[in-house]
């Protein structure tokens, strides 16, 4: 199963909600394996978003990323730029190598709509 590097954070947090539930063996023996290589792809997401925040950003004398408190982030000297840089890394397609589970394997587990909103790739109804 393919999906898109910067559809990795949801991925991981949503299989963090479903497998801290109660699920039958086989999807959860299954699932726990996919939230290894999904959180191991976004560690690498992350890390080339965070060189790619750095090479933009504003510096100041010592050549350090300036950080803006009030907005929660770092200025950036090209907005444009990094935002069409972002976009090119968030773009590019990320093998799980899963196949998508049933639901109905799930037994009778619960899953809140915005869980399944970001496992919309993995778990499937039929």
């Amino acid at each position: 199963m393919k999906i898109l590097a910067g559809e990795l954070r949801d991925t991981v947090e949503g299989l963090r909600e479903i497998t801290d539930k109660e699920l039958p063996v086989k999807p959860a023996y299954w699932l726990s394996r996919l939230s290894s290589k999904a959180l191991s792809e976004l560690k690498i997401f992350e890390e080339t978003r965070i060189k790619l925040v750095k090479k933009h950003a504003k510096k100041d004398d010592k050549g350090k990323p300036i950080f803006d408190n009030k907005e929660k982030r770092f200025k950036i000297k090209d907005e444009n730029k990094f935002t069409e840089e972002y976009i090119e890394l968030a773009k590019q397609e990320v093998d799980l190598e899963f196949d998508p589970i049933k639901l109905d394997a799930l037994g009778d587990v619960s899953i809140k709509p915005n869980t399944f909103a970001k496992l919309r790739k993995i778990i499937v109804e039929k």
